[in-house]
């Protein structure tokens, strides 16, 4: 049975957020509604910490803490830029273990355009050549080579367990 879906008061009153109009809304809403997946969350601020462990979600009519499936991984305005980077790794890194096991995973990347702009940052500081926008010329690259890591896979050592990987990018 499929969660139930929460019209714009519920989801105001439950997530703290203005109706439809913020990244946190619209990734907590797709996890609340994915019940058969383990989750992991990337995601930059304060307001990950704060919030995102209050969230609940509703299955065949039981309430339980989202945070019970969940791997958060998070970063705070005060951490050092390269922590920005790696973050995404780490949160990819734990969703393919889950997904080795034979889970099937949904990470939520919030944000990938901070991503850039940390990439975007540790290159001037190693001082090399920008492109597009002050860019790195590898972004494209490095991001292609992220979502790649997305999809199904049999898994190793039992060929009868299969798992899988959905990235969403914010």
């Amino acid at each position: 049975m499929a969660p139930a879906t929460r019209d714009a008061s519920e989801r105001e009153a439950t997530y703290g957020f203005v109706y439809g109009v913020s990244g946190p809304v619209v990734t907590a809403e797709k996890m609340a509604g994915s019940a058969m997946y383990e989750l992991v969350r990337v995601g930059h601020g304060e307001l990950v910490l704060r919030d995102f462990p209050e969230l609940t979600m509703e299955v065949e009519g039981v309430t339980t803490s989202i945070m019970k499936r969940t791997a958060l991984v998070a970063n705070t305005s005060n951490m050092p830029v390269a922590a920005r980077e790696a973050s995404i790794y780490t949160g990819i890194t734990l969703a393919e273990y889950f997904r080795d096991m034979g889970l099937n995973v949904a990470m939520m990347a919030d944000s990938t355009s901070r991503w850039a702009e940390a990439l975007r940052e540790i290159s001037g500081r190693l001082g090399e050549m920008p492109a597009d926008s002050g860019y790195p010329a590898y972004l494209a690259a490095r991001l292609a080579s992220f979502y790649e890591r997305a999809g199904k896979v049999k898994c190793l050592g039992n060929p009868e367990r299969e798992g899988s990987v959905t990235i969403v990018g914010a």
